[in-house]
């Protein structure tokens, strides 16, 4: 999984990971806080433009994309779409967007797994804590 964390996030997880005293908190705080390579920003920009620009929103770059340099080039990861139809899935679909998660259509969405979960008001962060929680347990 790649989570794309914001500055005050990494910092909050340097905070939590200093207050331990095994080795790997102190290795995994260092590479939080590494510079990107100043080089990456011409991998990117080569990337837009051999593939966002003109795909019509098929390819997408986000603003500080992964950049994963190897001998003679690198990755840039990028994000591609996928309509529903040529996933095989129906238009008639549930609506997974975090606003369908957040005003509470969840219910529908996923109604096994959040069986146990009893609140009427529960929030979007409580609900995929107790959807892990279950896949955890499975």
């Amino acid at each position: 999984m790649w989570i794309n964390l914001t500055d005050q996030e990494r910092g909050l997880i340097s905070v939590c990971l200093n207050a331990l005293t095994v080795p790997e908190a102190k290795a995994l705080i260092a590479r939080l806080n590494e510079p990107a390579d100043p080089t990456d920003g011409t991998f990117v920009e080569r990337a837009r433009e051999d593939y966002e620009f003109g795909s019509d929103g098929d390819v997408d770059i986000d603003d500080t994309p992964v950049v994963s340099r190897s001998e003679n080039g690198a990755y840039v990861m990028m994000w591609g779409w996928v309509s529903n139809e040529d996933a095989g899935l129906d238009d008639e679909s549930e609506d997974f967007s975090v606003e369908a998660l957040q005003d509470g259509r969840w219910k529908s969405i996923f109604p096994k797994r959040l069986s146990h979960l009893n609140s009427e008001h529960a929030t979007h962060a409580e609900a995929w804590a107790h959807i892990q929680e279950h896949e955890d347990n499975e």
